[in-house]
């Protein structure tokens, strides 16, 4: 079994959404909602139907010292918060397929390992944002090489494009190997950076299968949209749902017992919980 086949993923947690929908809608909605820093931003700013671009740009000029402190509220916020609820809904997923419990409770409960999960998600996002800086750099300089008259337009347009082409495998090659960090921070009792080293060393070897998997949860997550957008908010929850249904299927000895295995109800204990394969 492929634990990283997104299709097979799907079909499992779309029998998870059956049993357990509080679980999957409820957490998987208001984790995608929190994981959005500037989900707020638009109410801190007026918006008036008709405004200008001039007209807004000047709006937003007035309103620099608020949105700068919605922005950094937003993102302090959504860190702490996405970071206990990715806690609760990692455990109550991983508690729905062991025993086919809608535990809704279980997803505000963080398992004493909020640190470990805050720590997780700002280190990750730090080397994502890491990654980005190098390129900005390139640009940087080729945008002053051609003010100052020392590089052709054309030359400097595609030596940007060679760069953002390199600067494109990174972000991949990072993005992917960062894919299952937080699963394992919410489930194992592991550091955060042994965490980020897990993940990474799980994608050793899987990166094309990542790659397809992340491709295929990120459509699914907006499809949604196509039903004047009420049911992007079934899809992307069933989205957030999937790492977490990959990893544990990837890890634990014991899944052929569980309530996703066998469809009966409370055939796995707790006592099996944790164990992994080797």
């Amino acid at each position: 079994m492929n634990a990283f086949d997104p299709f097979r993923c799907l079909g499992s947690v779309w029998r998870l959404l059956k049993t357990a929908p509080l679980v999957v809608i409820v957490g998987g909605i208001l984790l995608s909602f929190l994981s959005n820093p500037t989900a707020g931003l638009q109410f801190a700013l007026p918006n008036e139907p008709g405004t200008d671009p001039d007209a807004f740009l000047q709006q937003l000029q007035n309103y620099l010292p608020l949105v700068s402190a919605v922005l950094l509220f937003g993102m302090v916020g959504s860190l702490l918060l996405s970071s206990w609820l990715a806690l609760g809904h990692a455990r109550a997923i991983e508690k729905a397929m062991r025993t086919g419990e809608d535990d809704l409770g279980m997803v505000f409960s963080t398992g004493g390992r909020f640190g470990a999960m805050v720590l997780t998600k700002l280190i990750s996002g730090l080397i994502q944002i890491g990654v980005a800086l190098p390129l900005l750099g390139v640009w940087g300089v080729l945008l002053f090489f051609v003010n100052e008259g020392r590089m052709e337009s054309g030359a400097a347009i595609l030596i940007g494009l060679a760069a953002g082409v390199i600067w494109l495998m990174a972000v991949l090659y990072v993005y992917l190997g960062l894919l299952m960090a937080v699963p394992i921070a919410a489930l194992e009792p592991v550091s955060a950076g042994e965490a980020i080293r897990r993940s990474f060393q799980l994608a050793n070897g899987r990166r094309w299968s990542l790659l397809l998997f992340a491709l295929v949860s990120g459509v699914f997550a907006v499809l949604g949209l196509v039903a004047c957008c009420v049911g992007v908010f079934l899809t992307s929850a069933m989205a957030m749902a999937m790492p977490t249904e990959a990893y544990l299927m990837h890890t634990r000895s014991d899944r052929g017992n569980w309530w996703i295995s066998t469809g009966t109800k409370n055939a796995a204990t707790d006592a099996g919980w944790g164990s992994q394969s080797s």
